[in-house]
């Protein structure tokens, strides 16, 4: 009967051990105070992961959106948007492009816009361009060297009025939810959404096994057009 109490007093000591080494590097390493300082204190996005002891499953905290989101109300419930908060994964993308579509048309009318329909083209070029960002590793909007543009000739897409928004997350920052939150909150990207004469979207999102160092990697494209309808 008393084995219990004293694996009891051992995941004590072991938690009063872990708080006490915490502490002490609070108070000795100007560096840890910085950390915290920075990121837990910050109003921008973070999410920590670790093993309270050391061992054992891990914990996460944080959070993908910031403390004070102004945007929060642009952005749908996970329920009017089903998958938006859901990881894409490498096998089956196609409920999270819905459910970008679907968030990026929530904002818009919550703007006073027009909700977008998908153009098939659109969808094509915003894959070409994922896949060029995770070849060539080039997080950028003109990645392997090509015109930014050049994804959408390539997929038959009119020379008419053309934009593009990108976005690369991983673990709890891969959601379709989580980014439209950091283009919305993002004013150069938030005005490429809000562009009143947009008349079509495409969405794509690849995860890329590594990218630049990190794990299971989602590179988000949204393309918008303004061909006549």
């Amino acid at each position: 009967m008393r084995k219990p109490a004293v694996t009891q007093s051992r995941r004590t000591l072991l938690v009063t051990t872990s708080a006490l080494v915490l502490i002490s590097a609070i108070v000795i390493f100007p560096s840890t105070r910085h950390w915290i300082r920075t990121h837990i204190g910050s109003n921008k996005p973070f999410v920590m992961t670790f093993k309270p002891l050391g061992i054992g499953p891990a914990v996460q905290t944080g959070r993908p959106y910031p403390q004070n989101d102004s945007w929060e109300s642009f952005l749908p419930s996970p329920a009017a948007c089903p998958a938006s908060t859901a990881q894409p994964s490498a096998e089956s993308t196609l409920d999270s492009e819905r459910a970008m579509i679907c968030a990026l048309n929530y904002a818009r009318l919550r703007e006073g816009l027009t909700a977008l329909p998908a153009s098939p083209e659109l969808d094509n070029a915003s894959r070409l361009k994922a896949l060029d960002i995770i070849r060539c590793e080039d997080f950028s909007h003109a990645a392997c060297g090509k015109d930014p543009r050049a994804d959408a000739d390539a997929a038959g897409y009119a020379q008419v009025g053309w934009g593009e928004n990108i976005y690369a997350g991983s673990g709890p920052f891969m959601p379709a939810r989580v980014a439209a939150d950091a283009w919305l909150n993002s004013p150069h990207h938030r005005e490429n959404l809000f562009r009143p004469q947009w008349t079509e979207q495409g969405v794509a999102v690849v995860v890329a096994p590594s990218f630049r160092g990190h794990e299971n990697v989602a590179i988000w494209v949204s393309e918008f057009g303004d061909r006549p309808h």
